[in-house]
């Protein structure tokens, strides 16, 4: 069985937004208590700087550098690919996304991508890559490392055939992905009835 990303995560709302996070209704956190998850601190639990360290060394075989914040990018001749892990707000685990950038059109504030991408992954690695960034399981530094290594390059695409504009129109067209108002109109891409076509047709 294969999964598609993102369709296993927990971003709700516009797909160009991964800041974005649907909040589970069964549970009802104060400030102070969220605070309290993010800011904890436990010497059994791999520092966020070590997990980072380990997937720059990873994912620079495969041409991605540290951008900013959580997420590394791959530099296109006109579109640029990128992989984000967001940090769940429940405990010391991360999520796993992959996405696109438009190189000529800017981001909004507090944007990390135009328009998430594709991978399909069969549903066993999925679920051992979201083991392996379960910081609070009982995997060793070295082990979670290890691990880390093997499924990432199962999953981390090389660099593929979106390289330009057209070819992320073409993309977008078929997989018919949650569109922002920017990129439809950089792209020359209408709604009609639900559905994304060319605007140019």
């Amino acid at each position: 069985m294969l999964v598609s990303l993102p369709s296993l995560s927990n971003i709700a709302g516009n797909s160009w937004s991964p800041a974005t996070v649907q909040t589970d209704r069964r549970f009802i956190w104060s400030s102070s208590e969220v605070n309290k998850i993010i800011n904890r601190t436990d010497p059994m639990i791999m520092e966020k700087k070590q997990l980072y360290s380990i997937v720059t060394s990873l994912l620079a075989k495969y041409g991605f550098k540290h951008w900013k914040q959580s997420v590394w990018m791959r530099l296109g001749s006109e579109v640029s690919d990128c992989i984000y892990l967001q940090r769940s707000l429940y405990g010391h685990f991360y999520y796993f996304h992959y996405g696109y950038i438009i190189n000529k059109l800017p981001l909004p504030p507090g944007v990390f991508w135009h328009t998430f991408g594709k991978i399909d992954i069969p549903i066993s690695i999925y679920k051992k890559i979201q083991f392996n960034l379960d910081l609070e399981n009982n995997l060793s530094d070295e082990e979670r490392e290890r691990e880390l290594k093997h499924n990432l390059q199962l999953v981390v695409p090389e660099r593929n055939s979106i390289d330009t504009e057209k070819e992320l129109k073409v993309f977008l067209l078929s997989e018919q992905l949650l569109l922002s108002k920017d990129v439809m109109d950089y792209l020359k891409i209408k709604n009609i009835n639900g559905k994304y076509v060319d605007a140019k047709e």
